[in-house]
């Protein structure tokens, strides 16, 4: 019983896999994570976007740059209340697909000689920009509302407008 299963999902994994390599190409060759995904963020917090844009540029450019920005960005000691919110923090490739950028959904397109380096370059950026903006803004706002009444659910409810806002949600009905 456990073997179909098994060999169901992988079947299902690596058809999703395949499907996506298309998508992943294509958007190694956008900047969607400034001019789309997150433009909103953007425009709402140009200084915080800057600084987010240079760690994109750092990150994309190297995997130990990537994992440097990562890691000061997880150091915060507001990031346990920003996971406990719900926000939802993305991975790159190798990581827990659901948590990885919409974009690069495959592992399969980075394999590919050649265009493979510009995906997983492609995909860093993205990450970084999209993980350090967001958190920055999040951990602004968080030490705003530190120790105030209903901090949790303000907490939870910030990040769910993060999540919406950069495409990582959608709108909850009331």
């Amino acid at each position: 019983e456990i073997l179909p299963e098994t060999l169901g999902r992988k079947i299902s994994t690596i058809l999703i896999e395949v499907a996506n390599i298309p998508r992943a190409i294509l958007a190694s060759f956008d900047q969607s994570a400034v001019l789309r995904q997150n433009v909103l963020l953007t425009a709402g917090h140009p200084i915080k976007a800057v600084s987010a844009m240079r760690d994109m540029f750092r990150g994309a450019w190297s995997p130990k740059n990537f994992d440097a920005i990562d890691a000061a960005t997880k150091a915060n000691p507001l990031y346990v209340k920003l996971v406990a919110s719900g926000f939802d923090y993305l991975t790159i490739s190798g990581k827990q697909l659901t948590k990885r950028a919409e974009p690069y959904m495959t592992q399969l397109a980075q394999r590919i000689p050649v265009i493979g380096a510009i995906v997983r370059w492609s995909e860093r950026g993205f990450v970084t920009y999209s993980n350090r903006l967001r958190a920055d803004i999040f951990y602004g706002y968080a030490r705003q509302f530190a120790g105030k009444k209903g901090e949790t659910k303000i907490l939870s409810e910030l990040a769910n407008v993060l999540n919406v806002m950069s495409g990582r949600d959608t709108l909850k009905g009331g």
